[in-house]
C-alpha cells in the first residue's frame, strides 16, 4: 500500500486569466504611492542608501515626483528642489566663510585668545526665546506663550520662594 504526499497545489501554466482578474490592485497611497516609485525603486529607499541629510532628500524626492505625481504641478515640484538646494548651498557657504574666518583669526596667538574668550562667552549667553529670534528676522511676535520660555517664578512679599 502507498500513500500519496500532497504537496502545496502547482499553478497551472497553461491557465489564461480571464479580464476581470487582470485588475490591478489600488495603489497604497501611504505606503507605496505611485508617483514615489518608478522603475521599481521607491524615493525613500534611495534616500536612505545614500544618506541624504533633510535638505537633500527634499530636493531629490520633489525632482523625482515631477511630473509624476500631478502633471500640472512639474514646474511647481522642480522649483521646490531648487529651492532646497539653494537653501543647503546658503548654509554650506556660510558655514565655510565662518569657518575661514576663524581660521584667519586663530592665526596669530591675540587672536586665538579672543576666539576662545569669544566661544567662552557664547556659551553663558541666554538662550534667545522664540519671540526674540522672530523679532530678530523681522517677524511679528506670537501671541500664543513661548513654549520654549524658562518658566516665571512666584514672587511673596517676603521676596521668598
Amino acid at each position: 500500500m502507498t500513500s500519496k504526499i500532497r504537496g502545496p497545489k502547482r499553478p497551472n501554466l497553461f491557465h489564461r486569466p480571464s479580464p476581470k482578474d487582470m485588475t490591478l490592485p489600488a495603489a497604497d497611497m501611504v505606503n507605496a504611492p505611485p508617483h514615489y516609485r518608478r522603475g521599481g525603486i521607491e524615493v525613500i529607499d534611495v534616500i536612505d542608501a545614500l544618506g541624504f541629510d533633510f535638505y537633500d532628500a527634499n530636493a531629490f524626492k520633489y525632482l523625482a515626483r515631477a511630473g509624476h505625481k500631478n502633471p500640472d504641478k512639474e514646474i511647481e515640484d522642480r522649483e521646490k528642489s531648487i529651492w532646497y538646494q539653494q537653501r543647503k548651498l546658503n548654509k554650506l557657504k556660510a558655514v565655510r566663510e565662518m569657518t575661514e574666518k576663524l581660521r584667519e583669526k586663530m592665526s596669530t596667538p591675540e587672536g586665538f585668545r579672543e576666539a576662545i574668550a569669544e566661544a567662552k562667552d557664547a556659551h553663558t549667553q541666554p538662550i534667545p526665546t522664540v519671540n526674540q529670534r522672530r523679532a530678530a528676522l523681522g517677524l511679528e511676535p506670537l501671541t500664543t506663550p513661548d513654549p520654549w520660555a524658562p518658566p516665571t517664578l512666584p514672587t511673596y512679599p517676603d521676596g521668598k520662594l
